[in-house]
């Protein structure tokens, strides 16, 4: 972040001389020129490229900035979606930290692992619902923990297809309760206890009928 915050003022520096600068070099502040242009290039004393600052291919401006052997960058720019983002990635393309906003409001922050894949996720996703997610090495979202739209609390716990196995929640009304799901995603067995402390449960089988049930039984 030093790296960039040098890169950002070096190019604030350019702009600055460059928009008040004469044609013979001396400063000229009262034609008010100015500097246009898509790229900049930061180089370094020995006139290695660190940082760069200009248009992506999609038309959106960016600022960039490389370590000393190039491996890492720490970017800042408007994506394809026209909404902010700042990553750390490698040479190679890929992302190992990344901050944006899936929209104007709701912001979300990913961290990768070496291959680039997604592993861990940190989402607001409404006033109410925010969430963290973990996923496998494949990329694929296997827990979700966090607050559902109307703010109760709740655990899902995914198979390797994706399928939700396991969800646990709690309400706004004192009641709590653990669903299990097979892998077609149908629910084979209930547990719950309501707000005055009485519990049920249930097996359910694959053709969606109760197989056992239990009497509520109170606090």
């Amino acid at each position: 972040m030093r790296s960039m915050a040098l890169a950002a003022v070096g190019l604030g520096a350019l702009w600055l001389f460059s928009a008040h600068s004469s044609g013979n070099g001396k400063a000229d502040v009262s034609t008010g020129r100015e500097i246009r242009a898509s790229r900049y290039i930061l180089v370094d004393s020995a006139g290695k490229e660190r940082g760069e600052f200009g248009m992506t291919a999609d038309g959106e401006p960016a600022l960039r900035v490389w370590d000393r052997e190039s491996s890492v960058s720490a970017t800042v720019e408007i994506d394809s979606r026209g909404m902010p983002r700042v990553a750390l990635e490698r040479s190679d393309g890929h992302p190992l930290v990344e901050l944006g906003v899936l929209d104007k409001e709701h912001p979300v922050f990913l961290m990768h692992d070496g291959a680039g894949v997604r592993r861990v996720g940190l989402v607001v996703a409404g006033e109410q619902e925010v969430a963290t997610l973990v996923y496998d090495g494949a990329g694929q979202q296997r827990l979700r923990v966090g607050l559902d739209k109307s703010g109760n609390p709740e655990i899902t716990m995914r198979d390797e297809n994706g399928e939700g196995r396991v969800h646990i929640t709690h309400n706004e009304k004192g009641g709590a309760g653990i669903d299990l799901f097979d892998s077609k995603g149908r629910a084979r067995a209930v547990l719950q206890v309501d707000s005055a402390g009485s519990g049920a449960a249930a097996l359910v089988g694959s053709d969606g009928k109760p197989i056992w049930t239990s009497a509520a039984t109170g606090p």
